[in-house]
């Protein structure tokens, strides 16, 4: 089943019909409701495709008789994975003659996410030594600078359709002469407290000698539950119906819920309970003799960066963010208090980096917070000139 289409979607949709011949590919079930849509944005497309031509839907192979660099397919459909496997197979590339509905802008997460009873949800990478990270470098290297990266979705190697910061930041040190291998532990969605749950349980035992911390948006946006995340209160609400054994604690079941709730008012204010988690995090690692480095991440709404013209644009556009409908006004307000009380907690600790201006009018933004694979290349340097010294000391210490 698809969620909210956000209003930002059908913005870049009206801004691809400009260009191009819209042809939506549907599974059954959405025909008439996106056909409706499309006529409320006045556009028309010649005709819509399915895996199974029925009606007046036709065959998605009739898109081998169209020209690509004329057309846009548009996929509403519930797997998004089954459909790119097709339209691949049909010769087309995504995000260049096709793109998903629900993330029109930059199309849709190739990862796998597994239920988690800490986290919530974690990336399934079965092949992988270190199952939740995704690796960059040989891991049958004796000798090489081992880094863990954590963070949401900008940091996520699977989100975008394109190389990820810890990816560019791993090719980066090579070219630089510094053997490394890169953890990347970031996952769509995550917020201060799944980082510091996952380096606890997952990343210590790892003796990685750095851990970056890429992360602020997640934390700034949080909705006012107690839970991890949405879709671990999904699963306790499922648990909690199902069970019998609950009784009086039905509703009080403390299983998957953060820390912190309440705590001195610290749940109220966001960039208070991300600097705790942070502080927390960066005690951790000195008492294991790990490096430590945070950056607070830049979006579009926090008011410290020059925006680029299509960054204007897109705020002119979007009422709200994601499928819960947050207020873009109210989120734009929400991240500038959120910086500016982390710029006041935060003077004199080094280890913690303010990289909110790091874009700066460069067209980057592909929403408010996402990037393009030229903003990670600029994530990237700017961690690396950062952390550069800190990385050929951990090398010459290793005999690299």
């Amino acid at each position: 089943m698809l969620r909210t289409v956000r209003d930002a979607d059908l913005w870049a949709l009206i801004k691809d019909a400009k260009q191009y011949k819209i042809i939506p590919y549907v599974d059954q079930k959405y025909y008439a409701s996106f056909r409706k849509i499309l006529q409320n944005l006045d556009i028309d497309p010649p005709y819509f495709v399915s895996d199974d031509a029925c009606m007046e839907l036709r065959s998605v192979y009739d898109l081998l008789t169209e020209n690509a660099d004329e057309i846009m397919v548009i996929v509403v459909k519930d797997s998004f994975p089954d459909a790119r496997k097709v339209l691949e197979g049909l010769g087309l590339s995504m995000n260049h003659d096709f793109k998903d509905i629900q993330k029109v802008s930059f199309g849709a997460s190739s990862g796998i996410y597994n239920y988690d009873p800490i986290c919530g949800y974690n990336l399934d990478i079965p092949d992988e030594k270190y199952p939740g990270f995704k690796t960059h470098g040989s891991t049958c290297r004796e000798k090489a600078v081992r880094i863990i990266t954590l963070g949401g979705s900008t940091t996520d190697d699977f989100f975008p359709c394109f190389a990820s910061w810890p990816e560019i930041l791993h090719k980066s040190l090579e070219a630089l002469g510094v053997p490394n291998i890169i953890y990347n532990g970031g996952v769509t969605g995550y917020s201060s407290g799944e980082e510091l749950f996952k380096l606890i349980r997952d990343g210590i035992c790892m003796e990685p000698d750095i851990v970056i911390t890429y992360s602020g948006v997640n934390d700034a946006v949080k909705g006012a539950n107690p839970y991890i995340n949405d879709y671990m209160r999904q699963i306790c609400a499922f648990l909690e119906g199902s069970s019998k054994q609950l009784g009086s604690r039905r509703k009080t079941n403390a299983f998957g819920i953060t820390w912190g709730n309440d705590c001195m008012g610290n749940y109220k204010n966001p960039a208070y309970f991300w600097l705790n988690n942070q502080k927390m995090m960066h005690s951790i690692c000195e008492c294991f003799g790990i490096r430590h480095f945070v950056f607070h991440q830049p979006n579009m709404v926090n008011g410290k960066a020059r925006l680029s013209d299509y960054d204007k644009e897109y705020l002119l556009n979007t009422c709200y963010i994601g499928p819960e409908k947050y207020l873009l006004d109210d989120i734009a307000k929400q991240a500038k208090d959120f910086r500016q009380l982390i710029e006041q907690e935060t003077s004199g600790l080094e280890w913690i980096i303010d990289a909110t201006d790091i874009f700066n009018g460069a067209d980057v933004y592909i929403d408010y917070a996402h990037v393009k694979e030229s903003g990670n290349q600029i994530i990237a340097q700017e961690i690396l000139k950062r952390c550069q010294d800190v990385f050929l000391e951990i090398a010459k210490e290793k005999g690299l």
